[in-house]
C-alpha cells in the first residue's frame, strides 16, 4: 500500500529535500493507475467536487505554459538563456558609477503577483486525494515545478486555495495547511519566481546592484509578501515593511532608503505610504520608482477569474478555481474610477462595464470573489492618490492591450474584441494617473514612457533600469 507507508510517516521524515523526488514517485504510480482504471472510475463514481477543495483530475505538465496563462504570463520579463542574464548586466555596468560603501542609497525592492517564493507545511492536512500528502515539512509550494506533476497538480491545487473570513483573514482552504515566505528582506526568492532558478525576474537588477558594491541583507534588501492576500483585513506586510524600512535606515548610516516595485507592487506600496505618516516618509524615504505600476487594474484580471480559456489547456481548470480563492487579483480589477464607462465584458448577450464589476463576479457565480471585491474597493480607491514621496514613474506605451472580452456563455471560450494603448496588461488610463500626482503633492514625479516596453520587461529593460540607476547616482 504505497499510499498508507507515506501517509503514515513522521511528517519531519517529509522534508523539502524530500518532496520533489517523492512528487515524481507518486506522479508515475498515479499516472499509471489512472490510465489502467479511468474507465471503470468514471463510469461508476464521476469526479466531484465537495464544494470546498477542486477535485477534477487536472492533467498537469510542463510549467511554462502555466506561466504562459494570462494572469500569470504578463508580470515576467522574456525568458531567455541564463548567459544573457550575465551578458546583459556586464554591458550595464560598464557605463555605472563606482561608489563607495557609504555613499550608496540602501534598496528595498516590492515584488508583484507571483512575484516571490512562498512555502507550504502539511500537518495532518484534510484528506482530498490518495495520493497527496497529509504531512510535510516546510517546502517550496511556489514555484516548483514538481508541483505540476500529471495528477500531483490536484494537490497543489488544492493546497494554494484560500479562504477569506468575514474579517477579511486568509488563511488556507484546505485545514492543515500553513504558509510562510522565506528568505525575508533578502532578494534571493525574488530573483527568480522557481526554486530551480529558471524564471527570471529581478535578478537583472539584483545582479547589477551586487556587482556594483551592493551588500544582500544590508543595504539590498526585499519586502516580500504573500501576494495572494489582499491588502484588507489584518495583512502583516505593512507593519513588517515599515519595520524592515527603519532596520535598512538604521544599518546604512540613516541614509533613506529608494523604493522600487513591479506591477501590483506599485499600488500596493502606494497604500503603505498612506499607512504612515507624512514625517515618517521624509525621514525614511529617499525615493519610489514604479516600475509598471499596476494602478486601476486591468480588464484582464477580470476576464481571467471570471470567464474561460480553454487554448491554455488544463491549466485554465487549475488557474481559475485557486486564484477566485485569493484577495490580490480582486485588487487588480479595473477600477471604477477610472474604468466605469469601460465596457470590459460581453457574455450571453449581456455587457459588464467597469461600473458592475460585481455584477459580472455574480452571473460568473464566483461567491467568495464577489466579497473581496467589494472588501478591497475603498484601498483600490486609494492606491490611485499621491503617495507622497518623491516618485520615478515607468510603464511601457504603444503595446495592444486587452480593453474587452466576449464569450457565447460561461463555458465557451472567450476572445478578445477589441484593445487599446498599454503596456500589454495595464491600459493607458491606469499606467499615467501617476502624471497626475505632481500636481498633487509636494515631491517630484517623474513620468518616463518607454515606446513598445511590455508590463513584465521592465525589469529587464535597459533603459528601465538606466533610470533607476540614475536615481540611485549609479549612472
Amino acid at each position: 500500500d504505497f499510499s498508507f507507508s507515506l501517509e503514515k510517516q513522521n511528517p519531519t521524515t517529509i522534508t523539502s529535500e524530500s518532496i520533489g523526488t517523492l512528487h515524481k514517485m507518486r506522479a508515475l504510480l498515479t499516472l499509471f493507475l489512472s490510465i489502467a482504471l479511468a474507465s471503470v472510475v468514471s463510469s461508476v463514481n464521476p469526479p466531484k467536487s465537495n464544494g470546498k477543495l477542486q477535485e477534477y483530475p487536472l492533467k498537469g505538465g510542463n510549467p511554462m505554459d502555466l506561466l504562459n496563462h494570462p494572469l500569470f504570463s504578463r508580470f515576467l520579463p522574456k525568458q531567455k538563456e541564463k548567459s544573457h542574464v550575465t551578458e546583459f548586466v556586464e554591458s550595464v555596468l560598464e557605463n555605472c558609477v563606482k561608489l563607495e560603501d557609504h555613499e550608496l542609497i540602501p534598496v528595498v525592492i516590492i515584488p508583484s503577483l507571483i512575484g516571490n517564493q512562498i512555502e507550504a507545511k502539511l500537518t495532518k492536512a484534510e484528506s482530498v486525494h490518495w495520493y497527496c500528502f497529509n504531512d510535510a515539512d516546510w517546502y517550496t509550494i511556489w514555484m516548483d515545478s514538481t508541483q505540476f506533476y500529471p495528477q500531483v497538480i490536484n494537490c497543489f491545487s488544492s493546497n494554494f486555495q484560500l479562504q477569506r473570513s468575514q474579517n477579511g483573514n486568509y488563511t488556507a482552504k484546505r485545514k492543515g495547511v500553513s504558509y510562510r515566505v522565506p528568505g525575508y528582506g533578502n532578494v534571493e526568492t525574488t530573483e527568480y519566481v522557481d526554486k530551480g532558478k529558471q524564471f527570471a525576474i529581478w535578478i537583472y537588477i539584483t545582479q547589477i546592484l551586487k556587482d556594483a558594491g551592493y551588500t544582500e541583507g544590508k543595504n539590498l534588501r526585499a519586502s516580500q509578501y504573500d501576494w495572494r492576500i489582499g491588502p484588507d483585513g489584518s495583512n502583516p506586510w505593512f507593519a513588517q515593511t515599515k519595520k524592515l524600512i527603519e532596520e535598512t535606515y538604521a544599518i546604512n548610516g540613516n541614509r533613506p532608503v529608494a523604493t522600487v516595485s513591479l506591477s501590483m507592487g506599485g499600488p500596493y506600496f502606494v497604500l503603505f505610504c498612506h499607512s504612515v505618516s507624512q514625517e515618517w516618509k521624509d525621514k525614511y524615504i529617499h525615493s519610489f520608482t514604479s516600475l509598471s505600476g499596476a494602478f486601476g487594474g486591468s480588464p484582464i484580471a477580470a476576464a481571467s477569474l471570471s470567464m474561460k480559456f480553454s487554448q491554455y489547456g488544463s491549466y485554465g481548470d487549475v488557474i481559475r478555481p485557486i486564484a477566485n480563492t485569493w484577495g490580490s487579483v480582486p485588487f487588480l480589477m479595473p477600477a471604477e474610477e477610472i474604468f466605469g464607462k469601460t465596457l470590459i465584458a460581453t457574455v450571453n448577450g449581456v455587457n459588464y462595464h467597469g461600473s458592475n464589476i460585481t455584477r459580472l463576479l455574480k452571473d460568473a457565480n464566483l461567491t467568495q470573489t464577489i466579497e473581496a471585491f467589494k472588501a478591497i474597493k475603498p484601498f483600490q480607491k486609494t492606491s490611485l492618490d499621491p503617495p507622497g514621496v518623491r516618485m520615478n514613474c515607468i510603464f511601457g506605451t504603444d503595446v495592444e492591450t486587452p480593453v474587452a472580452f466576449q464569450a457565447d456563455n460561461w463555458n465557451s471560450d472567450a476572445n478578445v474584441v477589441k484593445v487599446g494603448p498599454g503596456d500589454g496588461t495595464i491600459l493607458n488610463e491606469g499606467l499615467t494617473i501617476c502624471k497626475t500626482w505632481s500636481k498633487k503633492q509636494k515631491k517630484p514625479v517623474f513620468a518616463y514612457p518607454i515606446f513598445n516596453m511590455t508590463h513584465g520587461e521592465a525589469v529587464a529593460n535597459r533603459e528601465a533600469i538606466g533610470i533607476f540607476l540614475k536615481e540611485l547616482g549609479l549612472a
